[in-house]
């Protein structure tokens, strides 16, 4: 759930206004929840359940947050796909939701952050996405594969 309205062509999403986010966040609807680039974020309390019951689950988060998700979840693997800085300059600018400087402080933060540890796996995005793509399906095949055989062990 993001506190920006969804848009099917470019990143389809459940969507609320801040003050019903903030409403929802107090109820506890979500499992977790974070600011990032001036939106909240949030992942459906469900997922805990989702989880705890072998299920894959599947979220494109901050990098801010994965410590917070490293200490909730046991069996959690991280899927960075990263992608050249130009590469990431000119898509970023076809989405339209950043102007050029917000464009360049984020991909200077991009730059400063690495990911590393247990379960983290990086997949360069700056050739065709449908490489991309299957690398990231065929992970999501091993983590299906994986939660089916935990649930006859």
């Amino acid at each position: 759930v993001i506190t920006r309205p969804s848009d099917a062509a470019s990143e389809d999403h459940d969507t609320l206004a801040d003050a019903a986010f903030a409403e929802a966040e107090a109820d506890g609807a979500f499992a977790i929840s974070w600011e990032a680039h001036g939106l909240r974020y949030g992942l459906p309390a469900d997922v805990d359940w989702s989880v705890s019951n072998g299920h894959v689950a599947v979220a494109n988060v901050s990098r801010a947050i994965i410590p917070t998700l490293r200490e909730r979840y046991a069996n959690l693997a991280i899927v960075e796909i990263t992608a050249s800085p130009e590469v990431l300059a000119e898509r970023l600018a076809m989405r339209g939701r950043e102007s050029r400087g917000e464009v360049l402080a984020r991909l200077a933060r991009s730059a400063s952050v690495t990911l590393s540890g247990p379960g983290v796996t990086s997949i360069d995005n700056s050739g065709p996405r449908e490489v991309a793509g299957e690398r990231f399906a065929e992970l999501l095949r091993k983590a299906m594969a994986f939660s089916d055989m935990s649930g006859l062990i």
